[in-house]
């Protein structure tokens, strides 16, 4: 679609439809995208869109992009930050967020602590609202290294942050009604590539009952073999494991058992599950983060060698 027009009202409202700001920063009276399904604005990076009235996202709207938007925004729909990860900057004006927010997290364990945010331009005191509004949290960038997949541990990652940290751009009561995985799958926590939604937590620097600068997400990034992320690659991961194994299967992810990320349960799974398997955890809820792998017991060799015979079997008889 065409981008907006100074001081003209511009609205978005086919379904499927998407205007990119590009080029021009342009300044017009309003925006204003319908509730059609999958409308979508986007602000390049570099650009910004300096609405001089309202702009208005609603329940089937996405604002997107990697820019700065400035306005008297509100969004019934979807904020959705960058282009892959990325942050929008909200400039100036304010944002009143009552639909969610869609935030791609970096699940590798040894990443900086990239991740999708909102930026907001501290000048003028606290400019957002978020309360009854939702986020959903994916992780992505996970890799398939035994490096990668033998590290694992408690992490941070910020989605929404002050232009000046300290700087206060929420009010003390703002809170997320809830916040969920973008695409649920067999746990409730389970954001993807083996992270764990923790819990949200809310940055006051000026203590207990103060104004917001930050919110961060807390992940725990688990070992490859442990399908549910509590700290242990065990009989309950086993459960989970076994009955998804096949040379033909599609479509599974980490909570099934696909720890490679190429979408089946299959022997590179089995590898990467079995050295990790033993009773006991190999992060302690109580412990320090990171640690060596156990040994399993001579019981649970034992098992697993059965098992592998089991699979292999059972791999022979369907290519009969």
């Amino acid at each position: 679609g065409n981008t907006p027009a100074d001081g003209n009202d511009m609205i978005i409202e086919l379904a499927g439809s998407e205007v990119t700001v590009d080029s021009g920063n342009p300044a017009p009276n309003t925006v204003t995208v319908a509730t059609a399904s999958d409308a979508k604005l986007i602000v390049a990076s570099g650009q910004s869109l300096n609405a001089t009235g309202a702009i208005t996202v609603g329940a089937g709207g996405t604002l997107a992009g990697e820019g700065t938007v400035s306005g008297t925004i509100s969004v019934a729909g979807t904020v959705a930050p960058g282009a892959s990860i990325g942050a929008l900057t909200v400039g100036g004006g304010t944002m009143a967020l009552t639909g969610s927010l869609e935030a791609e997290v970096n699940a590798k364990a040894t990443s900086t602590g990239a991740s999708d945010k909102i930026v907001v331009s501290a000048t003028g005191g606290p400019k957002l609202t978020i309360s009854g509004s939702t986020l959903k949290v994916s992780g992505i960038g996970r890799g398939s290294s035994s490096a990668e997949l033998n590290s694992f541990g408690n992490f941070t990652r910020t989605v929404i942050e002050s232009s000046s940290p300290g700087q206060a751009i929420m009010g003390s009561g703002e809170a997320f009604a809830a916040a969920v995985p973008l695409a649920p799958s067999g746990t409730s926590t389970h954001v993807g590539d083996g992270a764990f939604l923790r819990g949200v937590t809310y940055n006051r620097p000026l203590g207990t009952g103060a104004p917001i600068d930050r919110v961060d997400v807390e992940l725990f990034v688990a070992k490859g073999g442990d399908t549910d992320g509590d700290g242990t690659v065990h009989f309950d991961d086993w459960f989970d494991f076994r009955p998804n194994f096949s040379d033909t299967g599609t479509g599974k992810d980490w909570t099934d058992g696909d720890f490679d990320g190429d979408g089946t349960v299959h022997f590179d799974d089995w590898f990467i599950f079995r050295p990790n398997f033993s009773s006991t955890a190999y992060f302690p809820s109580s412990g320090p983060e990171g640690g060596a792998s156990a040994v399993p017991e001579p019981g649970t060799l034992a098992m697993l060698v059965a098992a592998a015979v089991g699979l292999l079997a059972q791999g022979w008889w369907r290519r009969r």
